[in-house]
């Protein structure tokens, strides 16, 4: 597939990304992010070194442990995907559904604002594989980089299995809400870096059994202004 929607992408941040040891892939960062009102972080879970039956994929995971552009080849494809065929993932299709009406244009407007990498930098192998404490731990420490760069003003996680290592690092906190959606408890919190505490939120993740309207309600009660800009 051609890299038809690389020009979405602003590659000005490279150099500083290179200085961030724990990160194996430069993030997605839209081209229009630094000049939009709000800075929006979307964090996905982690890439899978799989083939399309689930088994493991040597290849693939090689070629996200040595291809720094593969986060930002996968979003590529995911806009191709919406402007070719109208839909993509389920992961990115529900992502989408809780922000816009997933038009082409839309898409492409969606993804020219905001950044977007995955949190976990160790490729999964399997489809039920799960990141160890420590991948965790070193993804805080990843995450605090990146937030010095590219300064967000609102941290979106999808999927809320990464949570362990905040605040065993002392590097910020999170508040669980004591109500549950779609069987997920999300929360509430923040990272605190050189540029101060930076606000986020963890949610279903969103290609499972996940409610877009739900969530969108959800985000719209913790971060009104972030979420109407994601809908503009």
């Amino acid at each position: 597939m051609k890299n038809n929607y690389l020009n979405l992408c602003d590659k000005n941040f490279d150099n500083e990304f290179d200085s961030v040891n724990l990160l194996l892939r430069y993030p997605w960062v839209g081209v229009n992010y630094t000049n939009s009102k709000y800075h929006v972080l979307l964090l996905g879970d982690s890439h899978y070194a799989t083939n399309d039956d689930g088994t493991h994929s040597e290849i693939e995971e090689i070629r996200f442990k040595t291809d720094k552009e593969s986060t930002r080849e996968t979003i590529n494809c995911a806009i191709d995907n919406f402007c070719e065929q109208g839909s993509s993932w389920k992961m990115f299709n529900d992502l989408l559904n809780t922000f816009i009406n997933t038009t082409p244009e839309a898409v492409k407007a969606f993804f020219g604002k905001v950044a977007f990498y995955n949190f976990i930098q160790e490729p999964m192998k399997y489809r039920d594989s799960k990141p160890t404490a420590m991948q965790k731990r070193e993804g805080w420490q990843c995450l605090a980089k990146v937030v010095e760069i590219l300064e967000p003003d609102f941290i979106i996680f999808i999927g809320t299995r990464n949570w362990y290592g905040l605040e065993v690092q002392k590097m910020g906190e999170l508040k669980w809400e004591g109500i549950k959606i779609s069987n997920c408890q999300p929360a509430t919190g923040s990272i605190n870096t050189s540029i101060g505490n930076t606000p986020l939120a963890l949610i279903h993740h969103t290609s499972q059994g996940y409610n877009p309207l739900l969530w969108r309600n959800y985000l719209k009660e913790k971060a009104p202004e972030i979420v109407f800009f994601l809908m503009k």
